[in-house]
C-alpha cells in the first residue's frame, strides 16, 4: 500500500471539490490517491482519493477491514506505527512495516543489540489508540501487543527496522521478511507506469465527475493491462528461454496496441471478441525489452516533478541536463510527426487513455 499526489485542472471548482495544494507562491487544485497494490498479480486492488491535509495513514486505518484476508500487506515508514498491525490482527491478515530507526525505545535498544530479530510487546497508546476510537472501536488503553521487529543491513551499511505481525520465525525467516519487503517497489515502479505511460495528469475534463472518471478509467485500464500481460506470461517465457538474458514485455508500448483495441473487445459480439482478443494476446508478445533489475544507489533530492511526465533526477546537475534531454525529446517528437506516415508506428509514449 502507498500513496501519490495528483495535480488537477486549474480550475476553482475543481479545487473546492478535490482540495489544494498550496505554498508561499501559489495553490493549485490537487489530490492524494491511497493504492492498495497487489504486488504477485500488478493489479490496483483498490483507489481512494482524500484532500493533501489528511495523512494517507490516516485513510489506510479504515480499509483494513475490506481488505482480503490470509494476506501479507506491506507499508513504508510513512505508515509506522501499532494501529495497523492491531487492524490487521483483528480482521485476518498480517502486515509487513518499515519503522525509523529513533522511533520508540524499543526499536533504538533492537538496533543496538545487534540482533537479526526480537519479539517483543508494546502497549497501545497515544496516536494509534486515539484513531482506532474514532473508527468506533473500543480497544482498552495501554492493550498489550505481540510483534516481531526484524533488522535489514543494506549494502551500504545502513540498518533498517521491520516490524511485523509473522511472528512464525520458521515459516518466515528474518531474511525472508527482508525479501518480501523488497517486493515493495513494485507499487513504486506501478505509480510510475500511471503518471509517465498512462499519463495519470492529463485529464479530458474540467468536472468534478468528469475528472473522477478520468482517474478511475486510468486505474481501470492499467489493471486491464497487466491482465492481458500476465496471460502472456509463459508464452513470453517460451519465446525467450533460449536468450542469455531475461525480458518482459514492454508496457508503455503494448499500452498503446491495448487502447487501440478497446472500442472492438467491449463493442463486438462474443464470438469476434474471443477471435480478436487472441489476436491481440499474441501482438503483445512481440513486444519485449530486456529486463534492467534498478541498481542499487543513494537516493538523492527530487527535483522535478511535472504535469506531461513523472520524471526523477539524481544529482545537483541534473536540473540542467533533464531540461536539455526533455527539449530534445520534443524536438525528435516534432520532427517524426512531420515526417511518419499517418498510419504508420511512432515512437514508443503511448497516448493518454480516456473513457
Amino acid at each position: 500500500m502507498d500513496g501519490t499526489g495528483q495535480t488537477l485542472p486549474r480550475e476553482h471548482w475543481i479545487g473546492q471539490a478535490f482540495g489544494f495544494h498550496q505554498n508561499q507562491h501559489d495553490k493549485v487544485p490537487s489530490t492524494r490517491i491511497l493504492l492498495t497494490y497487489d504486488l504477485l498479480n500488478r493489479i490496483i486492488l483498490r483507489a481512494d482519493l482524500h484532500t493533501q491535509h489528511s495523512g494517507e495513514i490516516r485513510h489506510a486505518y479504515p480499509n483494513v477491514e475490506h481488505l482480503p484476508q490470509r494476506a501479507i500487506y506491506i507499508y513504508d515508514r510513512g505508515y509506522a506505527g501499532y494501529g495497523l498491525p492491531f487492524l490487521h490482527r483483528r480482521h485476518g491478515s498480517d502486515c509487513i512495516i518499515r519503522l525509523p530507526v529513533s522511533m520508540s525505545p524499543e526499536v533504538v535498544d533492537f538496533v543496538r543489540s545487534g540482533q537479526p530479530d526480537r519479539l517483543i510487546t508494546v502497549p497501545l497508546l497515544g496516536r494509534a489508540l486515539r484513531t482506532l476510537r474514532q473508527l468506533g472501536l473500543r480497544p482498552e488503553e495501554r492493550h498489550p501487543l505481540e510483534l516481531r521487529l526484524v533488522r535489514v543491513e543494506l549494502s551500504t551499511g545502513e540498518v533498517e527496522v521491520l516490524l511485523t505481525t509473522l511472528m512464525n520465525r520458521r515459516r518466515f525467516h528474518h531474511r525472508r521478511i527482508g525479501e518480501l519487503y523488497g517486493l515493495r517497489w513494485g507499487v513504486e515502479t506501478g505509480i510510475s507506469h500511471l503518471k509517465s505511460f498512462l499519463q495519470l495528469a492529463l485529464t479530458s475534463a474540467y468536472t468534478q465527475p468528469g475528472v473522477e472518471q478520468d482517474l478511475w478509467s486510468t486505474c481501470w485500464f492499467y489493471n486491464v493491462q497487466s491482465a492481458c500481460l500476465l496471460d502472456r506470461e509463459l508464452a513470453k517465457q517460451a519465446r525467450t528461454k533460449h536468450r542469455m538474458y531475461s525480458y518482459r514485455i514492454n508496457r508503455n508500448v503494448t499500452a498503446g496496441l491495448i487502447k487501440r483495441w478497446l472500442p472492438t473487445l467491449f463493442l463486438d459480439g462474443v464470438r469476434r471478441w474471443r477471435t480478436r482478443t487472441k489476436v491481440l494476446l499474441d501482438e503483445l508478445v512481440q513486444h519485449l525489452e530486456p529486463d534492467r533489475p534498478r541498481p542499487s544507489r543513494v537516493r538523492l533530492r527530487q527535483i522535478i516533478r511535472s504535469q506531461d511526465r513523472h520524471v526523477y533526477a539524481e544529482g545537483p546537475d541534473t536540473y540542467r541536463r533533464t531540461q536539455l534531454s526533455l527539449s530534445t525529446l520534443m524536438e525528435y517528437q516534432g520532427s517524426r510527426s512531420r515526417h511518419d506516415p499517418p498510419h504508420g508506428r511512432t515512437g514508443t509514449l503511448c497516448p493518454k487513455v480516456t473513457f
